[in-house]
């Protein structure tokens, strides 16, 4: 659900607030080795393959404030394609960010297939094939401008960031560093996830907290035990301290 790159805004796609849950502050991290994750890793399990769709408000608090105010509205959707075995995600945000981000996920590996992204008056469309990726790049009523770019392994998509944290194990202290390319850019950069450990809560399962960390924005992610699903989660931008949160209205 991104708005856009984890540089602008930090990856603001990653939450299904539900305010059920209680603080994590007190959560201690277990020093752990820093392990590669890249698609087909067999640290990943796929999440189950059903019909999703959950609107979300977006409020923001800015570093040193105690009042939040709403941002925006983004609505989420997954939809697995058995036959073709990929899951396609799509992340609308209403105006004023105006923004889709349509990737579509092969389910055997979580790599990345396709993806088109509008926004900012640009639309941008990647296939990827492991260490290469494709596509165009058609700003306004410009030309389309071709992208091919080859990197050293094989990459994840940025929009893949909330599918990884619900994949990866529930190992606390696992630290892993992700491949990631950022649409916005065409550059891949090596981001970590972290499973900090479980934590208590009034919710209807238990959940683990799965920490995303790049260098703009840290995100925890709070997941659920026996659904996998994504129940809460915040936002911390490293420049200037706001917060983002995201409540379901829908």
């Amino acid at each position: 659900m991104p708005l856009r790159s984890s540089r602008q805004y930090g990856s603001i796609a990653a939450a299904l607030i539900v305010s059920v849950l209680l603080p994590v502050r007190a959560l201690a991290q277990t020093p752990s080795p820093i392990e590669r994750l890249l698609p087909g890793s067999a640290l990943l399990t796929a999440p189950k393959t059903a019909d999703e769709s959950q609107v979300w408000q977006v409020s923001r608090r800015k570093g040193g404030d105690t009042t939040e105010t709403r941002f925006g509205q983004v609505t989420r959707t997954a939809h697995p394609a058995a036959e073709r075995g990929v899951l396609q995600i799509t992340s609308t945000w209403a105006p004023p960010f105006s923004s889709i981000d349509t990737a579509t996920i092969a389910l055997h590996d979580l790599s990345p297939v396709a993806e088109m992204l509008s926004y900012g008056g640009a639309v941008r469309r990647y296939q990827y094939h492991g260490r290469v990726v494709t596509g165009t790049v058609v700003k306004g009523d410009s030309a389309p401008r071709e992208v091919h770019d080859t990197f050293p392994e094989p990459v994840f998509a940025f929009d893949e960031v909330e599918t990884l944290a619900r994949a990866l194990p529930f190992r606390k202290g696992l630290t892993v560093v992700a491949p990631l390319f950022s649409e916005a850019d065409e550059k891949v950069e090596h981001d970590t996830f972290t499973v900090v450990g479980t934590m208590k809560s009034t919710a209807a399962e238990p959940v683990w907290v799965i920490e995303f960390a790049d260098p703009a924005i840290v995100t925890r992610y709070f997941v659920g035990t026996r659904t996998r699903r994504i129940l809460n989660a915040e936002t911390k931008q490293r420049q200037g301290g706001a917060i983002l949160r995201y409540v379901p209205i829908g």
